[in-house]
């Protein structure tokens, strides 16, 4: 009797302490505001750290790539999908030239500079937001 009921208030005190790390994280996303997931964008596109900005994602993210990849991809698919990208194209240089934080669909690109092969290249890179659940999420990534 005296395990179940230890077993019992571990299982609640966790359960406690999880729900709070939630609610932590949630009142983090809710104030994100567009120009601190597109900083997250272009750190973690430069720093070949993509959990740095999928952390953004929500639902399914349209991803269209220099590679041929073009789809809707879940959080965790294109997770997979922009590491296997920026593995192979690997980012020297990337800069916004255009930011529009108006409206309700936040959004901006720049050239993104790369070497894929041995060989030097650029694209163009867009990212686009939309407000879901009271917070912003990135809705589509383009890099062509």
């Amino acid at each position: 009797m005296k395990n179940i009921i230890v077993t019992v208030l571990f299982v609640l005190v966790s359960l406690t302490g999880l729900a709070e790390t939630r609610a932590v994280q949630s009142l983090k996303s809710q104030n994100t505001k567009p120009d601190e997931i597109f900083n997250d964008f272009r750190n973690g596109v430069i720093n070949n750290n993509i959990a740095e900005f999928t952390r953004h994602f929500q639902g399914d993210v349209l991803i269209k790539l220099r590679n041929g990849v073009a789809d809707y991809f879940s959080p965790n698919q294109a997770y997979f999908v922009l590491k296997d990208f920026f593995d192979s194209y690997q980012v020297i240089s990337f800069g916004y030239k255009n930011i529009s934080e108006d409206g309700n669909f936040p959004s901006a690109s720049g050239e993104l500079n790369y070497k894929h092969n041995g060989m030097n290249g650029s694209a163009l890179a867009f990212i686009s937001l939309e407000k879901k659940n009271n917070e912003w999420v990135i809705v589509q990534i383009t890099i062509n």
